[in-house]
């Protein structure tokens, strides 16, 4: 009987150690799952940098279409040396006269000038850039599964 007391005792005993372990077990689980739900929570508050570097050529090919008019002032003197031959009739008889021209001519003007025509550039610029790239993770697609797994890691949790 003695015996069997004994073996009673000692199966509590053990049970008791097997429970303590596990709430130990227990509670340890549940500081993980603490840090890992403050972790996603962080992640949720992230913003994403990223610098993306840009260096290539790029192809321009464009008409431009140019319609304006303007007014333009001319302001020059145009000289004029020449002679001109003038037939002259004198009692029925007709004679050729050479007459010498010799002037400057002024020429005080504003003219309007319209332009109407297409320009093609066909070119490669070269582009050398750096583009930063920010976006908050609470802003993209990806912020919902974090709040689903938030959600999932919080109802593991024992308290």
């Amino acid at each position: 009987m003695a015996l069997l007391s004994f073996g009673v005792l000692a199966s509590l005993v053990l049970n008791l150690v097997v429970i303590q372990m596990a709430y130990a077990q227990r509670r340890a689980l549940d500081k993980a799952l603490e840090g890992a739900v403050a972790e996603v929570r962080k992640l949720q508050a992230e913003t994403i940098s990223y610098d993306v570097r840009l260096d290539q050529n790029v192809p321009v090919f464009v008409t431009v279409p140019i319609k304006k008019t303007f007014n333009t002032r001319i302001t020059t003197s145009v000289p004029v040396n020449t002679s001109v031959t003038i037939p002259v009739t004198v009692l029925g008889q007709t004679w050729p006269i050479n007459v010498p021209i010799q002037a400057n001519v002024p020429i005080d003007a504003e003219v309007p000038v319209n332009v109407d025509e297409e320009i093609t550039i066909n070119s490669n610029v070269p582009a050398k850039l750096d583009i930063p790239v920010r976006f908050k993770v609470s802003e993209t697609p990806l912020a919902s599964y974090l709040k689903k797994l938030e959600e999932a890691l919080s109802s593991l949790r024992s308290g």
